[in-house]
């Protein structure tokens, strides 16, 4: 399986706040894989910083199943968020 990321985006501002996202999708078994992280940084505006952390993830996977009566579907979902504040 070759992933291909579709968006990626990274943005920064005062206080030490970045964010970083990916995230796209790939044909894979039959079916979609869909997959995105998140990482949040944050001092915000005090002395010491909370130094504030945070991750996040999604991981989805998708396939439609031909029946005799019709369609149905199969879906798998993950999600895991992480945050790390002192």
């Amino acid at each position: 399986m070759h992933c291909r990321i579709n968006i990626f985006k990274f943005t920064g501002g005062s206080f030490d706040y970045y964010r970083g996202l990916f995230a796209g999708s790939q044909k894979f078994a039959g079916g979609n894989l869909l997959f995105a992280g998140e990482t949040v940084h944050n001092d915000g505006p005090w002395r010491p910083g909370n130094n504030y952390l945070k991750f996040n993830g999604v991981l989805r996977y998708s396939q439609k199943v031909l029946a005799e009566s019709g369609q149905s579907g199969l879906n798998l979902l993950f999600i895991k968020t992480v945050c790390y504040e002192p």
